[in-house]
């Protein structure tokens, strides 16, 4: 029996945004890490929309491209459609998403299985040239 998807709120909410990215990396820079170019945070940005958006996860194009990213871009609940609303804030919706198998043995601290869960059925399209420039 397939769970059924929560409701969409009424009131329209930020999901996430390059500018809450940006914020969390200065304030991790201010913390002592390491610190992320901006570059970085507005591909990593670009390639979540981008992957929720060909796969049919939003109503409306929010980016086509990397260079249309700008520090106001941001994902909001009205831009989701409702199963990918409801995937997100329903845990286990669609099944778990990683391994529930033990490690069988370790090897150097690593256990044998280390990385199960992660397939290679999904290999993110190259970015084009236009969609690099910022």
């Amino acid at each position: 029996m397939k769970k059924k998807l929560p409701p969409s709120p009424g009131k329209d909410f930020t999901v996430c945004s390059i500018a809450w990215d940006l914020e969390a990396v200065q304030n991790h820079t201010h913390a002592g890490f390491r610190h992320i170019p901006d570059e970085i945070i507005y591909r990593r940005f670009f390639q979540f929309l981008d992957f929720i958006q060909r796969h049919g996860f939003t109503v409306r194009t929010i980016a086509e491209t990397l260079s249309e990213i700008t520090t106001a871009t941001s994902l909001r609940n009205s831009d989701l459609t409702m199963m990918a609303f409801g995937s997100f804030n329903t845990p286990n919706l669609a099944g778990p998403t990683v391994s529930t198998r033990t490690p069988t043995r370790k090897r150097n601290g690593l256990s044998s299985n280390a990385g199960i869960g992660a397939t290679n059925s999904f290999r993110p399209r190259p970015l084009n040239e236009a969609s690099h420039r910022i």
